[in-house]
């Protein structure tokens, strides 16, 4: 009798000291249970980034542009199209009025962080050049093939907008001189063209 009155007095020890513990996982499995799968490890976010972009300057001087991103980590393909009328301040051949539109394509690598900072790449494109004798009514246009280098910065903005100062240099090796009514529009070979995009990244 004694020996059975011990047990069950050592039982019913086991019983309070287990009972805290068991009450605390009971409590954490509830927890899990009412949050559900996003209690479990999140998933890995994903690398993909996809972002559209405009260079308001563009239609400014009567044009238009839009660029589509591609990103996976630090690496970014821009597809676009875009056309404007080169300023005056911009036209170097006195006399001529001239404007292109065209569409070309960016491999950019972002060199500190995923698609935002610093970034170099390449790019190509083509284009269509036309130049207007001015009080003339005569044109001449010709169709430019170019490859060049660019390099910028991309500036994160709330509401995952985004602004991208950049600087293109590139150089077109089929260009040729065009005459229009007598008088020769020199066209250059090489261009440096700085421009600031504004967009919007999607994920």
């Amino acid at each position: 009798m004694k020996t059975f009155t011990t047990l069950a007095a050592a039982a019913f020890a086991m019983l309070v000291l287990a009972a805290p513990a068991s009450a605390a996982e009971s409590a954490s499995d509830a927890k899990r249970v009412a949050a559900g799968p996003a209690a479990e490890e999140a998933p890995a976010a994903s690398r993909f980034h996809f972002d559209l972009e405009t260079d308001p300057t563009a239609f400014v001087f009567r044009g238009y542009s839009l660029h589509a991103g591609l990103g996976w980590k630090h690496l970014r393909l821009d597809v676009g199209a875009y056309a404007m009328d080169l300023p005056g301040f911009v036209e170097s051949n006195e006399g001529f009025a001239s404007s292109f539109h065209g569409a070309g394509a960016k491999l950019q690598l972002f060199l500190f962080d995923e698609q935002k900072g610093g970034f170099v790449g390449i790019d190509g494109g083509i284009n269509h050049l036309r130049t207007d004798l001015e009080g003339t009514g005569r044109h001449a246009s010709q169709d430019q093939i170019s490859v060049g280098v660019n390099f910028g910065w991309r500036f994160a903005l709330p509401f995952d907008l985004y602004a991208t100062p950049w600087l293109g240099v590139s150089y077109s090796p089929n260009v040729r001189d065009m005459e229009v009514a007598g008088k020769t529009y020199r066209a250059n070979a090489m261009m440096v063209f700085p421009a600031v995009h504004l967009g919007y990244r999607f994920m």
